[in-house]
């Protein structure tokens, strides 16, 4: 698994570098293609009333709101080992908690590149 992690960085490495734009909406492409699968696998029981709907609506402007602001925050993070340790942290919770995407979190972080070279060079 770790030759397989440490091989498929070269070639992430060299898309990221040449062709930015095309992976990461390839990425997002990625994502949003699982939406109607979560939506009917959501709705196989019961078909959801108002106040979850409500609270669906809330949640994804709030958060897009956030994922917008973000960047005026705290800016770009470098590469730096303790930078390091936020990401493989993130990471990590990442897989534990269901829904969160481990990728989407380090291309949100903008280390995605340098975790790339990282895993390179181990």
């Amino acid at each position: 698994m770790l030759l397989g992690i440490g091989l498929f960085s070269y070639p992430i490495e060299y898309l990221l570098e040449h062709y930015q734009v095309y992976v990461l909406w390839s990425f997002a492409g990625a994502i949003i293609g699982t939406v109607p699968s979560l939506v009917k696998e959501a709705n196989r029981d019961s078909e959801k009333d108002k106040i979850d709907l409500i609270w669906f609506w809330t949640t994804f402007i709030i958060s897009g709101i956030a994922l917008y602001g973000l960047n005026f925050v705290v800016g770009s993070l470098s590469a730096s080992f303790l930078n390091f340790i936020l990401a493989g942290s993130l990471l990590a919770l990442g897989i534990l908690v269901p829904g969160l995407s481990p990728s989407n979190l380090l291309l949100i972080f903008r280390t995605i590149r340098p975790y790339a070279n990282w895993i390179q060079v181990i």
